[in-house]
């Protein structure tokens, strides 16, 4: 999986890696996309544990819902919008300036938020076994790994179009090359 977003990255943004690259430095570029996916997964999970609870014991919690809400959100908007930059940044063979990267964070958590509060809002205020059974959960995650999927991707390809509109050429970096993709 690691590979493939690695990859991914790569291929939007017209880059292929050296195939000349030690195994040391592969071992390298998969520990950190491991360990970049692995904290964006973490701060996923806890997110919306959190915004799910907040939305299902918002009755409990009335003294200062609002408040609790907009900060939760606000807080997550920025952390989502920095990891989301440290990905686009750090992942694929790309050298790429930080302002192209760093606007992409910003609409790729807006993104996230709106998905994020959409399934808070439909776990907290519905009965999630009654549409699909026993294999709600199941069917809940699979939807939410595909939106997260998505997202990620409309993002990288988002750093592309920004970066040629701000006149910020995508570089491969000391381990690849410029690749150019033809159906043939």
């Amino acid at each position: 999986m690691f590979s493939q977003v690695y990859n991914s990255f790569n291929r939007i943004w017209g880059i292929k890696e050296n195939p000349k690259s030690s195994i040391l430095k592969y071992l390298s570029k998969q520990a950190l996309s491991f360990s970049v996916l692995l904290l964006l997964f973490l701060v996923i999970v806890g997110s919306t544990t959190l915004n799910t609870f907040l939305f299902k014991y918002v009755n409990v919690i009335q003294s200062a819902s609002g408040i609790t809400f907009i900060y939760e959100h606000l807080v997550s908007f920025i952390v989502f919008s920095v990891i989301f930059a440290i990905m686009y940044k750090l992942l694929g063979d790309a050298i790429i300036r930080w302002k192209p990267v760093v606007i992409t964070g910003v609409f790729t958590a807006i993104l996230f938020l709106i998905g994020k509060i959409g399934i808070g809002l439909y776990i907290g205020h519905s009965h999630i076994t009654s549409t699909f059974g026993s294999a709600s959960v199941l069917a809940l995650i699979m939807l939410w790994v595909y939106y997260t999927s998505q997202i990620i991707f409309l993002g990288a390809s988002f750093v592309k179009v920004l970066s040629e509109k701000m006149n910020c050429e995508i570089l491969p970096n000391s381990n690849a090359v410029k690749a150019e993709y033809k159906e043939i």
